[in-house]
């Protein structure tokens, strides 16, 4: 479940006088499930349910994401989806607003025993004039409990760092 809520905004005429408030709410609920129909090869989906209310106005509708992954040799994967293989479209009385449909391939490489994990990927969304994204990040677990992770975009030139705590594995 995802949900964006602006909180009340200011609305304006064009003189910018306030005239009232209006706000901006998303939500999408969205459940998954994969199968491993042969050794080395997955493939899973995403149903979802978007919906946007927007200074009165509502629109809602369903999509579905794709993925897929295979093992090239030991520890080493590759994995596309298919983000909105088919996109919600959110129609609205003054217009629609579809989901923009996106393409995701990359690779994955485990070592130290799988406690480091290396990985690239291309993102492109399929709408003309889209610039193809780079990126590539990192993954690793430090004491079997501590997770640690880092990425870069090169598009944006951007870098993300996290952590996680891992319990109950042993």
């Amino acid at each position: 479940y995802v949900r964006l809520d602006s909180g009340s905004l200011r609305q304006t005429n064009e003189f910018n006088q306030e005239v009232g408030r209006f706000s901006d709410v998303q939500q999408t609920v969205m459940v998954g499930y994969g199968v491993n129909p042969v050794g080395s090869f997955a493939l899973g989906g995403t149903a979802k349910f978007s919906q946007q209310s927007l200074a009165g106005a509502k629109a809602s509708g369903w999509g579905l994401d794709l993925g897929f992954m295979g093992l090239i040799t030991h520890g080493l994967t590759w994995g596309v989806r298919v983000q909105n293989a088919i996109a919600p479209a959110l129609k609205f009385e003054s217009g629609q607003d579809e989901f923009q449909r996106v393409v995701t391939a990359g690779v994955g490489a485990r070592l130290l025993r799988s406690r480091l994990v290396l990985t690239a990927d291309a993102e492109k969304p399929m709408n003309p004039g889209q610039t193809m994204k780079f990126r590539m990040g990192m993954e690793g677990t430090l004491l079997r409990v501590a997770a640690l992770g880092a990425g870069f975009d090169f598009l944006n030139k951007e870098f993300s760092l996290g952590f996680g705590y891992q319990f109950g594995r042993k």
